[in-house]
């Protein structure tokens, strides 16, 4: 059983050599963001499990979310630190959902009780690379 991932290894290992092939063409990448700040709990909308708030977000184009890159970030008020969305929490989770023009921020819980008082200040940043 101990030589499963020891041949495994040596499978890789084969699996990448040979030749290098050419290198393509140089193309160009244009990086946008978009940093929100989590609001007070009165803005969000509490359904039970699901708590949700919305914001404008103009550098989102149906183009980017069909064909393009889009990742999101918080910081959980953490001063230099960003962690890739989703996050999960002992309480709850955050992610965002994102359409052309609209970033979503939800939060994900087993509880009806309103969790969006643990989330006021952080911010969320929206990344686009074109």
């Amino acid at each position: 059983m101990r030589s499963a991932p020891v041949l495994a290894l040596l499978l890789l290992l084969a699996a990448c050599e040979g030749p290098v092939g050419p290198a393509g063409e140089n193309g160009s990448l244009a990086l946008e963001s978009l940093t929100l700040r989590l609001p007070v709990p009165a803005s969000w909308t509490n359904n039970g499990p699901v708590e949700q708030w919305s914001a404008p977000a103009p550098l989102l184009t149906a183009q980017d979310i069909e064909a393009g890159f889009v990742v999101a970030y918080t910081d959980a008020k953490t001063p230099g630190s960003w962690m890739p969305l989703p996050l999960e929490f002992a309480l709850a989770t955050l992610t965002v959902v994102y359409e052309p023009g609209l970033v979503t921020v939800v939060i994900i819980k087993d509880q009806d009780k309103s969790l969006a008082y643990l989330y006021e200040g952080y911010r969320v940043r929206i990344a686009v690379a074109r």
